[in-house]
């Protein structure tokens, strides 16, 4: 009721309310209205991005470890402030405040530890 869903030949699911947006698949792009001043992470591939009046949630698949500190250290560079930090067997998690916005980055090994994703969620703080 309301939502308008889309799909491509390559089988990406586009899906449309008034709340805000998701593409889903190997055709999901970084959403037009991300902020332009906050870093995305380098390597793995995005598959999945949802956008919402006041945030953005992004998944990347195939990620690494290294990839997920590298962007940790961006988010630090460009001035974040860590507000939490966890790591378990299965995951790692990093929250920040970085210019009026809340980030929080997690790296999930799940069942395949060899292909962890990467999820970084980003809201705006009221």
């Amino acid at each position: 009721t309301g939502a308008k869903v889309d799909t491509d030949k390559d089988g990406n699911v586009t899906v449309k309310t008034k709340d805000g947006e998701a593409e889903f698949g190997a055709g999901a792009s970084l959403p037009k209205t991300f902020p332009k001043e906050l870093p995305v992470p380098k390597g793995g591939k995005l598959v999945s991005a949802t956008t919402v009046a006041d945030g953005w949630g992004l998944q990347y698949q195939g990620s690494s470890e290294s990839s997920f500190d590298d962007l940790v250290g961006k988010v630090e560079a460009a001035g974040g402030t860590s507000t939490y930090e966890s790591q378990s067997a299965e995951m790692v998690s990093s929250m920040f405040e970085l210019d009026g916005y809340s980030v929080q980055l997690l790296l999930i090994s799940g069942d395949d530890p060899k292909d962890p994703v990467l999820s970084y969620t980003v809201g705006k703080i009221k």
